[in-house]
């Protein structure tokens, strides 16, 4: 380490700034170096500190020139003076009061501790404690990401209520699943604990009493992927939704009766048969993931594009703000899912929109006006990933970038045009005949596509003879079929 001699930019700020080596930290040293050095009174003093910390920038310029002016009495020549009150203006602006300063940097050095040498546990607590602040559960997971920490998806038997440690990785908590309720998430753990792990859905419907979990709690877990570890077709499990909660409610009933059943405790063993139903669609079975979440936390749609959207030149939104500085505008291409879309009216009568969108780094959020509006929005009610290209302005230093959307189309049609081919992974025959007949509307063309039936005991792989040419919305019906597990570019 470098020592370096402490200079200050006029002798009387020494005594001010020695305890903080010269530098300004606490607001008070503001207040302070604004009367002996500016002849400010206490009050004045004070009101120069609300004036920087607010960003009164109407202001500033009066407070400048008082400054200055009271300076140049004390015999301290322009130019310092000028420096002095530029020093202030900018440590004021993020400064604290000794006092909470103090305090601040006493946690703020044991959390940096115990995230440096705990990472997981640290991020873990942190996630428990903000559990019901979904955007902030996004920034963690993101975190956790970048430190080679993996969120774990929920699981009815290895998730606790809260966070959890599992190894080096964090398991998603039960009671962050939107609308199920931590005291109902508590009884299924203990139940769990107290019984060991629940075999199959059967298992669960048996030792599940109607009195803790309802059917709304149940599709929230379905979709969340909790019950992945004992049946990893949420699509069967949530067509079978009626069936599974009136046998939840027979179940409690008959441990509740009073009266024998005439065979005995068969009844709570015997399998239940579910109607077989094919899976969800890839992309379907994320947008519910997230819906009952609140963000994609397995996978993000976008992930499956990946080499469609490096051939078009997409990039994260995190990485198009990296290189941004003020006054600089640029035009760039984004993909995301919808998160939001909402309309509004000005006071004029003109229309526009707000469109937040997800690209799996962050949430970003971009404008409309009407002309966009009009021509865009069923593409943005299509329900599927999205290619905007959009102009971002940095006006200024304390305000967030401004994001225009000037064009708006599927990321499926966009990527159709420059694909080499597709995987198409098949998890139910019946896709098959769907699947031929939405083929044989296409034309022909260069792609070629290969299919690919999920198989515990075989890696099959068919190829089509033909070309196709995915026109259109081609590749977004594919993606809906149900049946259709995941489709990859090639």
């Amino acid at each position: 380490m470098v020592k370096k001699k402490i200079t200050y930019l006029h002798p009387d700020l020494a005594p001010i700034l020695d305890e903080t080596y010269g530098i300004m930290v606490y607001q008070e040293q503001v207040m302070k170096i604004a009367q002996v050095l500016g002849g400010y009174t206490l009050g004045g003093a004070d009101k120069l500190r609300k004036v920087m910390g607010k960003k009164m920038r109407d202001e500033i310029p009066k407070q400048r020139a008082m400054f200055t002016e009271g300076a140049l009495k004390n015999g301290i020549d322009n130019d310092t003076a000028t420096k002095i009150f530029d020093q202030m203006e900018k440590f004021a602006s993020y400064g604290f009061n000794k006092s909470h300063a103090a305090a601040y940097s006493l946690i703020s050095y044991q959390t940096a501790y115990l995230k440096a040498h705990f990472p997981v546990e640290f991020m873990c607590a942190v996630m428990s404690l903000d559990m019901a602040n979904v955007d902030k559960l996004l920034l963690y997971k993101e975190e956790c990401k970048k430190m080679g920490i993996q969120v774990l998806p929920p699981d009815i038997n290895k998730s606790l209520s809260e966070f959890s440690v599992e190894g080096n990785n964090i398991r998603y908590a039960l009671a962050a699943i939107k609308s199920v309720g931590a005291a109902n998430m508590d009884a299924i753990v203990n139940e769990r604990n107290n019984k060991g792990l629940f075999k199959d859905i059967s298992d669960f419907i048996y030792r599940t009493d109607a009195r803790q979990i309802n059917r709304r709690q149940i599709e929230q877990l379905i979709k969340a992927g909790a019950f992945d570890c004992i049946d990893n077709s949420r699509g069967k499990l949530f067509a079978n939704i009626d069936l599974i909660v009136s046998h939840i409610s027979a179940a409690t009933e008959l441990k509740n009766s009073a009266q024998n059943s005439l065979f005995g405790m068969d009844e709570l063993q015997s399998k239940i048969n579910l109607v077989n139903k094919p899976d969800w669609p890839e992309l379907e079975k994320l947008r519910l993931e997230s819906e009952a979440i609140g963000f994609y936390l397995s996978a993000h749609p976008l992930d499956s594009y990946k080499q469609g959207m490096d051939r078009l030149g997409v990039k994260k939104y995190i990485e198009v703000m990296q290189g941004l500085r003020t006054g600089d505008s640029l035009r760039s291409k984004l993909a995301g899912c919808v998160n939001s879309f909402q309309k509004r009216t000005s006071k004029n009568g003109n229309k526009y929109a707000f469109l937040e969108m997800s690209d799996g780094s962050c949430n970003f959020e971009g404008i409309l006006f009407a002309e966009g509006l009009s021509k865009h929005e069923e593409v943005i009610n299509s329900g599927v990933p999205l290619l905007v290209n959009v102009t971002i302005d940095k006006r200024e230093d304390d305000t967030s970038p401004r994001m225009m959307i000037n064009s708006v189309e599927t990321l499926d049609q966009a990527i159709s045009e420059a694909a080499n081919g597709l995987e198409i992974y098949i998890n139910d025959i019946n896709a098959v005949y769907q699947l031929r007949q939405i083929l044989n509307k296409d034309r022909n063309g260069r792609n070629k596509i290969y299919i690919k039936p999920e198989n515990d005991n075989w890696d099959i792989r068919i190829a089509l003879k033909e070309g196709f040419a995915l026109y259109g919305n081609i590749l977004s019906q594919i993606r809906a079929l149900p049946g259709i597990s995941k489709v990859k570019e090639l």
